[in-house]
């Protein structure tokens, strides 16, 4: 796993990939225009694993800097296998299905993604991401609006070192 922009100046604008999925059958994002984070992602590398991968959702492009509405990054990084290539060629996936066998004969459907900090739940198309995602990995029809609103306040610090809140308890998080 490697970080495909450079942490903390770059982020990652998302890109759906429709054609990988048939209607109803795979955790949807259903947002009209392409997903942004602030956070850092974590991407599997060409040589680490994205043959290994059934349906990729989801691919991240690194941007010039932390809002949407950046340019694409365009330099050169080195991957694991030491090869040089644009940042954003390809782009790297963000979010993946895995349907795979048990030992039972039953199919476990597996969603993988990189994202998944308190600062990237407040984006509702991740958070139906989520949500969508444990419909079908239930095997359960896929709503065509679910319901992902936050319950209670969600006030999430940005992420980072020493970013804690001093003092703060589990109870401190208590629905009121």
């Amino acid at each position: 796993m490697a970080h495909p922009q450079r942490v903390p100046d770059e982020t990652l604008r998302f890109h759906d990939v429709p054609e990988a999925r048939p209607p109803r059958t795979k955790p949807r994002v259903r947002e009209p225009e392409a997903q942004h984070r602030r956070h850092v992602a974590q991407a599997v590398e060409e040589d680490g694993g994205i043959a290994a991968l059934r349906r990729v959702l989801l691919r991240g492009q690194v941007l010039k800097g932390m809002k949407p509405t950046d340019e694409p990054a365009d330099y050169k990084k080195k991957t694991a296998a030491k090869v040089e290539q644009g940042v954003n060629d390809p782009m790297m996936p963000v979010a993946w299905t895995r349907e795979v066998k048990n030992d039972a004969g039953k199919v476990n459907r597996i969603l993988c993604t990189t994202m998944g900090s308190a600062t990237d739940l407040q984006n509702e198309g991740l958070r139906r991401l989520v949500v969508n995602s444990i419909y079908w990995g239930l095997d359960l029809d896929v709503p065509a609006q679910a319901n992902v609103e936050v319950v209670g306040e969600f006030k999430p610090t940005m992420y980072g070192f020493n970013g804690f809140i001093k003092g703060m308890k589990a109870a401190d998080h208590e629905l009121k």
